[in-house]
């Protein structure tokens, strides 16, 4: 039951985090149409996700 209660919050982190990661993006100068690829676009796309992530899983793991 741990298990997955702790893969649940981590999956919910992940879904926050993809969301805020969007709002950086934009926020960041990104473009919404036709967008190519920068370096800068590798902290809202991947980082920001990945950290929510971690948080979330960090987080399912102490709940009791």
């Amino acid at each position: 039951m741990g298990l997955l209660k702790t893969t649940t919050v981590g999956l919910i982190g992940l879904v926050l985090g993809i969301f805020v990661g969007i709002i950086v993006y934009v926020i960041l100068g990104g473009e919404t149409k036709e967008p190519e690829w920068e370096n800068w676009m590798s902290f809202p796309c991947y980082v920001i996700p990945l950290i929510a992530m971690i948080y979330g899983l960090r987080l399912g793991s102490k709940i009791e």
